[in-house]
């Protein structure tokens, strides 16, 4: 008899090792780069053993998302298709895709009316493609208001069945390590709206692009240096742990920048000294700056990187459109009024108005009834 509790407490440790979610972030991305580091005929051998974990659908996801899975475009052909695809004809001529608009007030209205939405819905259909589209609120600092939006990005992927996904603030080759860290981490423990999609993608079996350019867009050495101040930004920020991963993921710098090379790049193209009070208005693009706030370079700068950025995640719908079929992409809420002009000349207007709040399709502000245009 006094054996039993020792022998259970064998079997307990061997067979049940800690799960991830007990063993904390650290671990699970620790695990995460291993696995995607090592050469295909390792996984299987790092996958053994791990306790609490779909050890089937764990290598699925490090098979698709391996770098050794890809085309160019981060393409994998391990994820089935979901339903007919369309040909190049459907979607239009690629010029048509390159039509990405200024920020306007006029392109605003245009896009949302009069509705008051936090959180607009639109919904594109010809042919056999589909895209649904959520303009969405980032939403880290307020978990009342997460719980919503993710309610409503819950609800959209599982009415439109996407075979891809286009999520914010990740290259279009998503990295494997942040698809398996993901698909690792408790759904409850996922506290933004990128990783939350993603989420739903590799636990569906829907292929996961990043919306995100190589680039930023500007030149060197605005390029660095502007990229140096987002970083900033986002470490000051409640969200940084998050924020400066994805931010590593997609610009990993080789070279060191001297701090006082920083300030004086800053001085020179914004005419005032640096403050990192600042930080979050200095990497506000012009169209959004209160009135008669002085529009600075950096400013300017973040007009660009937008445009760059727009004109970049049209193109990465197209693809995953003409890869999967249906796609659902989730960004930011100002991103919508640049994207929508393409997106009209390609589908027409939007089968569904776009923030039909009052259906279900969005948030709406307080006191707002967000009827349709």
């Amino acid at each position: 008899m006094r054996k039993c509790p020792l022998v259970l407490l064998i079997l307990s440790t061997s067979i049940c090792p800690p799960s991830f979610a007990q063993q904390g972030p650290d671990a699970t991305a620790s695990f995460a780069r291993d696995v995607c580091g090592a050469p295909p005929s390792k996984i299987d051998s790092l996958v053994k053993g791990l306790g609490q974990v779909d050890s089937t659908r764990l290598r699925a996801v490090i098979s698709t998302y391996h770098p050794a899975s890809r085309d160019a475009h981060g393409t994998v052909s391990a994820l089935s298709n979901i339903g007919s695809l369309p040909s190049a004809a459907d979607l239009g001529t690629e010029a048509t895709w390159t039509g990405v608009k200024p920020q306007t007030s006029e392109l605003r209205a245009h896009a949302f009316g009069t509705l008051a939405c936090r959180v607009p819905v639109a919904r594109f259909d010809r042919g056999p493609a589909h895209l649904s589209f959520v303009a969405t609120e980032h939403v880290a600092r307020d978990p009342s208001v997460r719980d919503e939006v993710f309610k409503i990005i819950g609800k959209e992927f599982e009415n439109s069945h996407p075979g891809a996904v286009v999520v914010e603030g990740y290259p279009e080759k998503f990295p494997c390590s942040e698809a398996v860290r993901i698909f690792l981490t408790p759904i409850d423990r996922i506290a933004s709206e990128p990783e939350y999609l993603a989420k739903l993608a590799l636990d569906h079996g829907a292929q996961v692009f990043g919306g995100e350019p190589d680039g930023i867009g500007l030149a060197s050495p605005d390029n660095e240096r502007f990229e140096l101040l987002r970083q900033l930004t986002t470490i000051h920020g409640v969200a940084s742990q998050e924020a400066y991963r994805r931010a590593q993921a997609q610009l990993p710098f080789g070279r060191r920048i001297p701090f006082s090379d920083f300030t004086a790049w800053y001085q020179r193209v914004n005419g005032r000294k640096f403050n990192v009070d600042n930080a979050w208005t200095d990497i506000t693009p012009s169209y959004n700056m209160p009135t008669g706030q002085t529009i600075r370079g950096t400013n300017k700068m973040a007009d660009q990187v937008d445009m760059n950025r727009d004109s970049h995640v049209v193109q990465v719908v197209r693809r995953g459109l003409l890869g999967r079929g249906r796609v659902l992409a989730v960004y930011g809420r100002d991103h919508f009024p640049r994207q929508l002009p393409v997106f009209e000349a390609v589908f027409g207007r939007c089968s569904t108005p776009v923030a039909r709040c009052g259906e279900g399709g969005g948030v709406p502000e307080s006191g707002s009834e967000c009827v349709g245009r």
